[in-house]
């Protein structure tokens, strides 16, 4: 992990880190409402707090029961 990552390296990547750019062709932001719609997403399985806002992530995500 780089020093300038403000995170555990076994935690998940915030989004001030230098690591938490997306490079995955299919990362798309999420609209406001695409973002107020996942509330049974399971957050917990992101590796990035960018993924919260990933239009991919979110439709694809797990569902909490």
């Amino acid at each position: 992990m780089s020093k300038d990552c403000p995170h555990d390296a076994t935690g998940i990547c915030p989004r001030d880190c230098i690591n938490t750019i997306c490079d995955c062709s299919w990362y798309e932001r999420a609209s406001a409402m695409e973002m107020l719609d996942a509330y049974d997403v399971d957050f917990s399985v992101a590796r990035k707090e960018n993924c919260h806002n990933c239009r991919f992530f979110l439709s694809r995500a797990p569902k909490i029961a």
